[in-house]
């Protein structure tokens, strides 16, 4: 919705574009789904090409522009506001939750309020449990007085993340070199 309430005609043209491939696409696999036909599923893959560059070129245009960013700004504060809301009444169920129940995969006794007892000195760490799908990761307290470096540290990385897609990249490797 928020798409086709924004003015920009270059957003609308390749909304339109996007979804008129998408139909077509649509059409095709259900037209492969009927009669196992092979034609129609390699005319779907086929098209699935151009599909995903009208995708990142919508992206590009309502995710990259800095100024379409600050126009949906408030909708997006609105809409945060509302879910924080919403969960906010589960909040506290889901912490104690968490912590009653939740142990770092194949270490039964390393529950999430050890993991600074078993590992000393461990500041910086990705916890991937492969098994259950989980990842643990240490929290960030944005309120205080020496967590405003590292906050000030990630809108850098993330201002810099939105200059590399605006330039085209896909992709980027980071190496932090502040102390």
């Amino acid at each position: 919705d928020s798409l086709k309430k924004n003015k920009n005609s270059a957003i609308e043209n390749s909304y339109k574009q996007l979804m008129k491939k998408w139909e077509v696409i649509r059409k095709k696999y259900q037209e492969y789904l009927k009669n196992a036909s092979d034609e129609a599923l390699l005319r779907a893959e086929t098209l699935a090409l151009g599909f995903l560059e009208n995708l990142k070129e919508l992206l590009s245009l309502t995710s990259v522009d800095g100024s379409i960013l600050q126009a949906s700004r408030k909708h997006v504060v609105e809409a945060a506001r509302i879910v924080k809301d919403k969960l906010d009444t589960f909040d506290e169920f889901l912490k104690v939750k968490s912590i009653k129940n939740f142990s770092l995969g194949s270490r039964d006794s390393l529950t999430i309020n050890k993991y600074l007892e078993e590992f000393p000195g461990l500041v910086h760490f990705l916890y991937i449990d492969r098994t259950t799908h989980r990842v643990t990761t240490p929290t960030l307290d944005l309120s205080t007085e020496e967590s405003l470096f590292t906050k000030k540290k990630i809108w850098f990385m993330m201002n810099f993340a939105r200059l590399h897609l605006q330039e085209g990249n896909l992709s980027l490797m980071w190496k932090d070199t502040t102390s």
